[in-house]
């Protein structure tokens, strides 16, 4: 039997709520050193069957933190990020610093994608 995580089809919420989730948990000491390494990923990624769509994810250091649902609940997990590249065919990829991913949040009263390459591979996929 496979352990299958599916995807929530709402990646841009999920990586900006998991950095959200995550600060708010964070200890100061914690909070300053995620502030330096945790990075917002917008990406264009390559399906098995060769459609590209749109997805958001969040580095930390060697990892990648995605959102999926498992055993009919919504989880994170971590994966390393070679592991995570490979397996998403990750075909080119925009990291945000937090600061970044805030002023662009605030900007466009949206989560993402916010730019015009990730938001026309976002619309193919949800229509």
């Amino acid at each position: 039997m496979h352990n299958v995580v599916y995807p929530t089809h709402k990646c841009f919420d999920d990586a900006l709520d998991f950095i959200a989730e995550r600060l708010k948990a964070a200890s100061l000491a914690e909070l300053l050193d995620d502030v330096e390494k945790l990075l917002l990923v917008h990406a264009i990624c390559c399906a098995p069957d060769g459609t590209l769509y749109s997805h958001a994810w969040v580095e930390d250091g060697n990892f990648c933190i995605d959102r999926g649902i498992f055993n009919n609940e919504y989880t994170y997990f971590a994966v390393e990020k070679e592991e995570f590249y490979l397996a998403k065919c990750v075909q080119e990829c925009t990291k945000y610093s937090l600061k970044e991913a805030c002023e662009l949040n605030m900007r466009h009263n949206s989560y993402g994608p916010w730019e015009e390459r990730y938001k026309i591979l976002l619309k193919v996929r949800n229509e």
